[in-house]
């Protein structure tokens, strides 16, 4: 039983840091393209580091096995990284005051917050149903 433990504790960490290094990478090459004007870019490198994150939750998936209760556990431990972005983007709407000066600011909370809360929705979805092994 221990040995499971330890098991889920090291999932929730490579889980964790796999969000942390994702998001930090998506967001550098967001703000680089932005930078140098390239229009395109932001969506084309967020697909691939989309299609790659998944293919890598799948990979780190078969690695673990468990019970329904502990994968969603143990899902719901490493993806909340997504949800500790919501809510700093939560935070920062409803900071914003409503001049048209801040409309930007806001739109772009409303939509990390959004999109933080459906990533950690499939993040769960695909940990859950790629993980264990059929006993």
């Amino acid at each position: 039983m221990s040995q499971l433990k330890g098991q889920n504790g090291m999932f929730i960490i490579k889980l964790f840091l796999l969000n942390v290094v994702v998001y930090g990478l998506t967001l550098a090459f967001f703000y680089l393209t932005a930078y140098f004007n390239f229009a395109v870019m932001p969506v084309f490198i967020g697909g691939i580091s989309v299609v790659a994150y998944i293919w890598l939750w799948m990979k780190m998936g078969r690695q673990f096995s468990g019970r329904k209760k502990e994968r969603l556990l143990v899902a719901l431990g490493g993806n909340s990284f997504f949800l500790i972005i919501g809510l700093f983007s939560l935070y920062a709407l409803m900071n914003t005051s409503p001049h048209s000066m801040e409309v930007l600011g806001s739109l772009v909370a409303l939509l990390s917050f959004i999109v933080s809360v459906c990533a950690f929705l499939i993040s769960m979805m695909v940990v859950y149903l790629s993980s264990g092994k059929k006993r």
